[in-house]
């Protein structure tokens, strides 16, 4: 069979990486909504846990993002 396109393949890790960024805001957000229902603490509870999922997801796409051009990765360590 084919090598396939490894162009496409890259592009799709990108396309991927930014789906899981969408999907830590959307965590955050919803579930500080829960939370400001279940506690009536509206709207500080939504405010800290956005933040938190805009944080920790920016870090994990800058991280994904900067390990795939070939730099970083842990399969060649001597590229560090």
């Amino acid at each position: 069979m084919g090598s396939g396109n490894p162009g496409k393949t890259n592009a799709w890790a990108y396309v991927f990486s930014g789906a899981q960024l969408a999907i830590s805001v959307l965590i955050g957000v919803f579930g500080g909504l829960w939370l400001d229902r279940r506690w009536a603490t509206t709207p500080w509870l939504t405010l800290v846990c956005s933040l938190l999922g805009i944080g920790l997801g920016l870090y994990q796409f800058i991280k994904e993002v900067s390990g795939m051009d070939g730099k970083s990765s842990p399969d060649n360590p001597k590229a560090m």
